[in-house]
């Protein structure tokens, strides 16, 4: 099967492309000029020269496919940007659907994210039905939230798409928050928690991997499934890293009131620090009382799908980030 991808060059996206070539098939996919396409290359996929925001290439690298998948996406949390981060994740997902249209390909896989359905009170587990848009928190949930309803009634229109909607996804590599908090418990950094009471369902990014093919081969056309995992508070996410890692915990929190009053005047520290300006004040608005856990029930009854616990997925996690740090030091000294 010749199959298309979009984001082949990031964390789940080379996932997606690795574990499609080790099932034999043929993978197509999209990258920028400026992206790192030697891991691509390595595993024999072809790789098309383009942009989710220029329909042109998408379409012209969509035609002869099999399959698609668009995991394709600008996740980061505390940018100032909101004109090309609809761009990318609003503009760009327009443009998938509509290559898929003009191709004709018969089944488009999207990777959505449980943050599109929005929060809810810590101790609820909702699942796919679960609709919440307001006070998103984050210009990243927002768009997420506007290209999810667009799919939707896309669905609704006859578009051959099935959504899928990963948890806190995290693993080796991992270079979102999740990969930071990790690599901070591992450089001793972690003296106190933040956000104790926020939850996600953690789930490993080779399990998302495996979802999202699960999802082509048999999720229904029209449906949304959450691929979720173990459901944890920050907390206990960052107490659990700690124990694995043999470091001591955080004994203190930092109260959400304390972070309030950071995040009003962080803007330039953060710059500082390499951090989109926001970052903090967009925590706060995400985080304080609110989860964003989500039950897979669905996933594991439809799709066969199962996510390896905590425990299972994040020694190899910690070993990476070990490694890597390790690496960064020899390369400095």
């Amino acid at each position: 099967m010749r199959v298309w991808l979009s984001g082949g060059t990031g964390f789940v996206g080379s996932h997606v492309a690795a574990l499609l070539r080790d099932e034999g098939h043929e993978v197509v996919a999209l990258a920028r000029p400026t992206s790192r396409t030697s891991a691509l290359e390595a595993i024999g996929a072809e790789v098309a020269v383009g942009d989710v925001t220029d329909l042109g290439s998408v379409v012209a690298s969509m035609r002869g496919c099999d399959g698609a998948f668009h995991v394709a996406a600008w996740y980061e949390i505390g940018v100032s940007d909101r004109e090309r981060m609809f761009a990318i994740n609003v503009g760009g997902t327009r443009n998938v659907m509509e290559a898929v249209r003009a191709t004709g390909v018969p089944k488009l896989v999207y990777c959505s994210t449980a943050a599109a359905l929005g929060w809810h009170r810590p101790g609820e587990l909702p699942d796919e039905t679960h609709e919440n848009p307001v006070g998103l928190g984050s210009l990243y949930a927002e768009s997420k939230y506007q290209a999810h309803r667009e799919v939707r009634r896309a669905a609704a229109e006859g578009l051959p798409v099935v959504t899928v909607m990963p948890g806190a996804i995290y693993g080796p590599g991992d270079p979102s928050m999740m990969g930071t908090l990790v690599e901070y418990v591992l450089r001793g950094w972690m003296k106190a928690s933040l956000f104790d009471d926020s939850g996600f369902t953690f789930v490993h990014v080779d399990d998302v991997a495996r979802g999202l093919l699960l999802a082509f081969e048999k999720g229904s056309v029209g449906e949304e499934y959450v691929l979720g995992g173990e459901p944890a508070s920050v907390r206990e996410f960052i107490a659990r890293v700690s124990r694995l890692a043999g470091r001591r915990p955080p004994r203190f929190t930092i109260p959400t009131a304390v972070l309030k009053a950071v995040a009003s005047i962080s803007g330039p520290f953060a710059r500082a620090a390499g951090f989109g300006p926001r970052i903090l004040a967009e925590g706060v608005a995400t985080m304080d009382g609110r989860s964003w856990a989500y039950t897979h029930d669905k996933a594991e009854r439809e799709l066969g799908f199962v996510s390896r616990s905590l425990e299972e997925g994040l020694p190899p996690t910690i070993r990476w980030f070990r490694e890597e740090l390790a690496a960064r030091s020899r390369r400095t000294s």
